[in-house]
């Protein structure tokens, strides 16, 4: 059942898929990070013991499967967390503006001046700012939900529900109201989220 389930989700997979649409839609930018990210990646595990270049991987995936083409949006998916878990500064990244600053917005940092919680809300409140850097951590989001229970601990699954309540859906919110055009992806993720949420809240 697990091999079913887990079919087609693998490194190879995914990177073929997403290196096939590139060059079909002449997105040098996007065939670009996927060798980076790819780099960059090399060694690193999910909590759930999966190498982690398959979750930035996906996030790209869902958003093509979305329709979404735009080169910007799919490079900075798939390099969305490279400054954060790479030891990488975003003015490193040899990237346009567009991304950089896209990558900037996603890449969290603590405040030494806030709690803890404070600075990531702090981080969630400014996403808005940016176009691509709030769609990209949305579906970032959708991602991490959807794997959580294979890494997460009762208490970490806990506190990550309530974040993305708290944060992440009005986040969304805000993307529907600023950006009308993604509508029905946010729909298809609010869809999903949702499920894995009351899933999660039943076996409680």
């Amino acid at each position: 059942m697990k091999n079913l389930i887990e079919k087609g989700l693998d490194i190879q997979t995914l990177s073929m898929m997403i290196e096939k649409f590139g060059k079909e839609n002449n997105l040098k930018e996007t065939l670009k990070a996927l060798e980076y990210a790819t780099k960059m990646h090399d060694g690193q595990l999910r909590d759930e013991g999966t190498p982690y270049i398959i979750h930035p991987l996906q996030i790209t995936c869902h958003m093509i499967a979305n329709g979404i083409s735009e080169d910007e949006m799919l490079s900075s998916a798939l390099l969305h967390d490279v400054c954060e878990d790479c030891d990488v500064e975003v003015d490193e990244l040899p990237f346009s503006d567009e991304i950089r600053e896209a990558v900037s917005y996603l890449t969290h940092k603590e405040d030494k001046h806030l709690e803890k919680g404070e600075s990531k809300k702090l981080y969630f409140r400014r996403l808005h700012e940016n176009r691509i850097a709030a769609l990209v951590k949305v579906y970032d989001r959708c991602n991490n939900i959807s794997s959580m229970s294979k890494g997460f601990d009762d208490e970490h699954i806990e506190k990550y529900m309530k974040e993305t309540l708290e944060c992440v859906y009005p986040l969304m919110d805000e993307v529907e109201e600023l950006w009308p055009e993604y509508s029905f992806m946010i729909y298809e993720i609010r869809y999903h989220m949702d499920s894995v949420l009351h899933a999660i809240l039943r076996r409680k």
